[in-house]
């Protein structure tokens, strides 16, 4: 009965150790995020022709070994904006997708507001679709 005691109670400090770990990961990582991301989709198209349709293609159609179709419904459906947002402003690790966030060490150096255009440009293309 003791071991068994023992035993549940250093179960309980590695489960408490791990949610203690992956606070601190997510808080070391923390990303600057937009609580709202609703941007104008003119200028979101506008920026999207300069930084993203040599890889995404026209109207994110994605272009083959560049970048992937950004205008597939089931992606549009499946994805939230705060995720588009993300991925457009650090960058995607292991691919040709690099940060985007003035600051960052990408090529592209873009406000949040225009990135948050991007954003409400891509979805937009969900409506394209439909049509």
């Amino acid at each position: 009965m003791k071991k068994i005691l023992v035993g549940l109670f250093i179960l309980i400090l590695i489960c408490i150790g791990m949610v203690l770990f992956n606070e601190y990961i997510l808080n070391k990582n923390k990303m600057d995020v937009p609580k709202i991301i609703s941007g104008n989709t003119y200028n979101g198209k506008k920026l999207y022709s300069l930084y993203c349709l040599t890889c995404h293609g026209e109207n994110g159609a994605g272009i083959n070994k560049m970048g992937p179709s950004l205008a597939n419904p089931q992606y549009l459906k499946s994805i939230t904006n705060r995720q588009i947002w993300i991925t457009t402003a650090y960058g995607r690790k292991g691919t040709r997708m690099g940060p985007s966030l003035k600051g960052l060490s990408g090529a592209r150096q873009l406000k949040k507001e225009d990135i948050t255009d991007i954003v409400s440009y891509i979805r937009s293309l969900q409506s394209i679709n439909k049509k």
